[in-house]
This record gives structure tokens, sequence and C-alpha cells, in this order.
């Protein structure tokens, strides 16, 4: 019995060195600005050298004064009407969006996890998508970038940030409750990026890999080609920005 009340106290002891190394290292990281930068790096890809690198969806629009332009450049008349139907859908559903900087201060929190979670346990079930939504998290809170929030009568629904590097606006995240799929979300996050990219004259906008070939399918709608030769295409030498807005 000694024996085995050494082996728990020992590995009691392990579990909690190791929250607290992993909590040191979080606080020592989040609380500065240019280290979530370098680490921002990697899931950005800049700092991977694949040999069949995934293939990024893009889009240029240097050619687009405005975000009707862009708008009027999408030949699927289905994908139009998803795109001029945002107002209407988030009056009948009384979303808010917000934008946080997420750059200077992180601004994840406990209902940021919740929505993850509930993203993820599409995927991976309700015990999987517990831990899996723990990384997603961590992922997400030691970056850099901007934080667009979608609330319904005050409870967060939905999020998604954006990060610009150089002369390219990289959607990263995109986190959704199931109840709110057809809230067309995913689409504003479009509007947003191409608005922002344009107003900032930054050159392309990059959605990074698909999951499945549905996905990118259905990026390629709305004006995003898919291709393995991002990094050649795709601006990404310049410093980290904050959008204007």
């Amino acid at each position: 019995m000694s024996v085995l009340v050494s082996v728990l106290v020992a590995a009691s002891a392990l579990c909690v060195g190791g929250v607290a190394t992993v909590v040191g290292l979080f606080v020592f990281v989040v609380g500065d600005r240019s280290r979530r930068e370098r680490i921002s790096e990697y899931p950005l890809g800049l700092r991977i050298r694949a040999k069949n690198p995934l293939k990024h969806s893009i889009l240029d629009v240097s050619a687009f004064d405005s975000y009707a332009d862009y708008v009027a450049s999408v030949k699927k008349q289905s994908a139009v009407k998803n795109l001029k139907s945002l107002s209407a859908s988030f009056a009948e559903h009384r979303i808010k969006a917000t934008t946080k900087n997420h750059s200077e201060a992180c601004v994840m929190r406990w209902e940021h996890y919740l929505v993850i979670r509930a993203h993820e346990a599409r995927v991976y079930g309700p015990v999987r998508s517990a831990f899996v939504g723990v990384l997603r998290w961590l992922s997400a809170a030691l970056m850099v970038g901007t934080m667009d929030e979608y609330r319904i009568d005050g409870r967060l629904v939905a999020f998604t940030i954006q990060i610009i590097k150089g002369s390219t606006l990289r959607s990263m995240w995109f986190y959704q409750r199931p109840e709110v799929s057809r809230c067309r979300l995913w689409f504003h996050t479009k509007q947003t990026t191409v608005t922002r990219a344009i107003a900032m004259h930054i050159r392309h906008v990059d959605l990074g890999p698909s999951l499945t070939k549905e996905v990118e399918e259905l990026k390629s709608l709305y004006g995003f080609e898919s291709t393995a030769v991002w990094r050649q295409i795709c601006d990404y030498d310049g410093p980290f920005l904050d959008p204007k807005f």
C-alpha cells in the first residue's frame, strides 16, 4: 500500500509540476507581443518547410477599389446572394459583431473555449472535443491578430481571428456554435477580410488550407484560388500589422 501511495503522490507532483510549467510558459509568452508574433509564424505555416505543402485558398484584391467591386466579381449567383443577404440575416437573428485587438493583449476567455468546444464536438464528440478545445484555445491565445466576435443577446456564439503580415491578410480561426451554422457568419468573415484588405491596401487574402475538398470548392465559388505555391504568391515578408477597424 505504501508503494502505491508513493506512486500516486509522485504522479500528482508531476501533474502539478507539469501544469505549473505550462501556465508559467503561457504567462511568459502571452505577456510579450514579440514572442507571440514569433509563435504566430508557425500556425501561419511560415516556419514550416514541408516537402509537400498544403494548398491555401488565396485571393488577389489589388484590382478592387471596394467591397462592392469584389462582390461584382463573384460569378455564381447563389454565392452573390449569400454575400448580399448578410444584413438581413444579422437583423433576423439579432447578431451583433464587434472587433477586438488581440495583438496588444490576449482577449481569449472561458466563453471562447466553450464556443471552440461546441464547434469541435461535431467532429470529435463531447469527450475528445474537451481536450481538443484546450489545444485550440491555447493556440489562438498565444497568437497575435484581430478578433471579430459574434453575439446574440450578449452571448458569444462565434468568433474569428485574422492576422495581417506583410501584404497578406490571413484568416486563421473560425469557430461557431452549431445552432448558428445557418446564420451566414462564415460569409460575414469573408466580407470583413476582403474589406479590411482593400482598405489597408493589402494585396492578398489567404484563407489557409481546407480540411475537405468540399470546403476548398466552397472557397473557390467566392474567387479564392487553391494553390500549393502560396508562399511564392503571397507577400508575408513584412511586419505584423493591426487593422484600422
